[in-house]
């Protein structure tokens, strides 16, 4: 019979992460939401308690503790700041991947990197500096202007356009076979014109 009772591992993790949400991400969830603010510092508390790799072998540097343990993490931390709990998830999931089909070089250099939280940190400057440009602009033309261009561009992009010529005339840019058409319409309009002449 299978047993559905948590493991003295899984039940530590799980608590582990409930206390951290409660202590250190709910509190300041909706500032950050607010701010825009990235919690880069919450994500280095949480690689140094090991959530950062839960499912890692801990020769690299992981907690190995197993996808139930995982997912129990994510759970709790959810609870708290779910922006967070995504990047949580995110950072496991590109670990998972370097672990299965990594070559053991990249195992070696970069999984404990990724899971000490050490490797994103190039793409947190990059971040926060898209993160300060916005808030300027917001701040300059308001949350509806974020998506505006620049005042001489957008006139360019306003300025009303002349009607496209619904009609035009068939030339030697158009497939021959709509030439040799034209040609046809045109020679029998001519028999016409002339009939009606002589008549």
């Amino acid at each position: 019979m299978v047993s559905f009772e948590l493991s003295e591992e899984q039940q530590l993790i799980q608590q582990t992460a409930r206390d951290f949400a409660e202590r250190e991400l709910r509190p300041r969830a909706a500032e950050r939401d607010k701010r825009e603010l990235f919690p880069a510092d919450e994500l280095r508390k949480l690689a140094g308690l090991g959530l950062m790799g839960v499912n890692i072998p801990g020769e690299h540097g992981g907690s190995e503790a197993g996808v139930v343990a995982y997912s129990l993490a994510i759970t709790e931390l959810s609870r708290g700041c779910a922006a967070t709990s995504v990047t949580v998830a995110v950072t496991n999931m590109v670990a998972e991947v370097v672990a299965h089909y990594g070559s053991d070089e990249l195992k070696r250099t970069q999984l404990p990197r990724i899971v000490g939280w050490q490797a994103p940190l190039r793409g947190l400057r990059a971040l926060r500096v898209a993160l300060r440009e916005r808030r300027r602009r917001s701040a300059h033309h308001g949350p509806e202007g974020l998506g505006r261009l620049d005042p001489r561009r957008q006139q360019a992009v306003d300025k009303p356009r002349r009607p496209r010529r619904r009609h035009r005339r068939l030339g030697a840019h158009q497939p021959a076979a709509g030439r040799q058409g034209h040609q046809r319409l045109s020679r029998r309009g001519r028999q016409q014109g002339a009939q009606r002449r002589a008549a």
